[in-house]
């Protein structure tokens, strides 16, 4: 079981090496799924969406009245750390080997499937309207 999160389906602007860790945590996990296939062995990978965590506010900041409003941005829509521990352990139960935790995962793992390149060009044009980039 490994935990990823959104931005490991996902480049975002501001996010670049924590994006990069998250895609190495997912290209990991594939990996040794592949490797493992037909054994006994299950390997998962979660995705969750925003948490309450204290990781954004323990962060290192360049500028800490973003970091603040990335916060309560994620505050305002994420779901508890017990509530991301629960879809965890039921998605293991199930043997799945993604599990998406969250509306906002679940959407960017759908468009980033259907419209990579569309979805990309989006998120370079429109990430002036975010207000923690």
């Amino acid at each position: 079981m490994n935990i990823c999160s959104e931005f490991g389906l996902l480049g975002f602007p501001t996010k670049t090496a924590y994006c990069a860790t998250k895609f190495g945590v997912r290209g990991f996990t594939e990996s040794l799924r592949a490797e493992l296939y037909g054994s006994n062995v299950g390997v998962t990978c979660a995705y969750p969406g925003p948490a309450h965590t204290a990781l954004i506010r323990s962060a290192r900041a360049v500028d800490p009245r973003k970091r603040e409003v990335e916060a309560e941005f994620v505050a305002s829509r994420g779901l508890s750390g017990e509530r991301v521990a629960e879809r965890i352990l039921r998605g293991v139960e199930r043997g799945n080997p993604r599990i998406l935790i969250g509306r906002d995962a679940r959407a960017i793992d759908l468009i980033t499937r259907l419209l990579p390149v569309l979805t990309n060009t989006l998120v370079g044009k429109f990430k002036g309207r975010v207000p923690f980039v």
